[in-house]
């Protein structure tokens, strides 16, 4: 009984391709117009109404960049907290 071959992939030289699939980046199909990813993510929408992303990003990237180690990160984890004491502070005062 012989084996079942697979066709051979197409021809890439021909030149039958379109601009489109013959792009480096092609479109992300899931991507729905949208810059990046985080606009979508709920926890970074929340960080930035807080005024507080700058410093969350500061601290995450110092975070990553030391590995992972958060002892190395203190200045960038104190100032990420005392703006997020400053926002709560905030919005206890306009509850009042």
């Amino acid at each position: 009984m012989p084996l079942a071959t697979q066709p051979p992939p197409p021809d890439t030289t021909s030149g039958s391709q379109t601009a489109a699939s013959q792009s480096p980046n092609p479109p992300n199909p899931r991507s729905r117009g949208h810059a990046t990813d985080e606009d979508d993510d709920p926890y970074t929408a929340r960080i930035r109404a807080t005024g507080c992303y700058e410093h969350n990003e500061r601290l995450l990237l110092c975070y990553a960049d030391q590995g992972r180690d958060w002892r190395a990160c203190r200045a960038e984890m104190a100032a990420f907290r005392e703006c997020m004491k400053a926002w709560t502070e905030r919005q206890a005062a306009e509850g009042e």
